[in-house]
């Protein structure tokens, strides 16, 4: 096993000093949850969901994330591809999901991931064939394709999301904030302060947040200090059209996900996956 250095944050079995793997660690746990509760809220809000059945969704998507984050770290009977990446939802889905459930339901979209989920376990056994067609330039069209077509939904929740809040200067103030600060953090020359900038500014910016009157604790106030996922919060539907839908995106995300495993590979051990 290698020492404890700075270095060996870009070596895979590296053991990384704790004042450099707490703060990334804090800031991935983050970065992942924000990226996986805000489809969610995305489409619940736009289905006009209850609170009580928003938040045992976004309990289940965190529990399955943290699991699956685990498998895929540890590998268990070959499942798993031993890298340090974190799992979660792709934002690719938010529009057939939108569409899903304004059509068919909440139920629908469940439904229609399920044979998704499935469809993409049966081509993770052809991975070999189908790297073929799909090379280093068609996964990252893909992976930035994603990216920019979430612009728009970033953009509209930096001035406020979809509320009549929309525009208002204290939305534009502490994302401004934060932006600048991410930017000047990643300037410094300490690494630690570099290398946890976002979470150092998304600390900083909610601060500022709670400052001007913009966070409401109520839900916390009265929510359970620890509560378990419930099974199944919404009756599954399985509708044609819908598992159509949503197997294309899934073909999408297979190509995403040859994307961002190679990304982790190059980036972090200079080197592509192996199978």
């Amino acid at each position: 096993m290698l020492e404890t250095k700075n270095e060996n944050i870009y070596q895979l079995e590296g053991r990384v000093p704790l004042k450099i793997a707490v703060p990334l660690g804090v800031q991935h746990l983050l970065a992942m949850f924000l990226g996986n509760i805000s489809p969610l809220i995305i489409v619940c809000g736009m289905l006009q969901m209850e609170t009580g059945l928003k938040t045992s969704l976004i309990q289940n998507a965190m529990f399955i994330a943290g699991v699956t984050t685990l498998i895929q770290i540890y590998p268990v009977l070959k499942i798993g591809s031993g890298l340090p990446g974190v799992m979660g939802t792709s934002s690719g889905f938010l529009g057939s999901c939108k569409a899903i459930g304004a059509s068919y339901g909440y139920g629908a979209i469940m439904g229609a991931s399920i044979f998704g989920a499935i469809f993409e376990m049966i081509l993770g056994y052809f991975i070999k064939p189908l790297k073929k067609l799909f090379p280093p330039i068609v996964t990252s069209l893909v992976v930035i394709s994603i990216g920019l077509s979430l612009l728009p939904v970033g953009i509209r929740y930096f001035g406020g999301g979809f509320t009549k809040e929309f525009g208002d200067p204290k939305h534009l103030i502490v994302g401004t904030t934060v932006i600048l600060l991410v930017i000047i953090f990643n300037q410094f020359k300490n690494r630690v302060i570099r290398s946890s900038a976002i979470l150092i500014s998304i600390v900083i910016g909610y601060a500022l947040a709670i400052l001007m009157g913009m966070v409401d604790f109520t839900a916390v106030k009265e929510a359970a200090w620890i509560s378990l996922p419930k099974f199944m919060p919404v009756k599954i539907v399985f509708n044609t059209h819908a598992i159509i839908a949503m197997v294309i995106m899934y073909i999408a995300t297979a190509v995403e996900t040859v994307g961002d495993l190679s990304g982790i590979a190059n980036g972090g051990l200079d080197r592509e996956p192996t199978d």
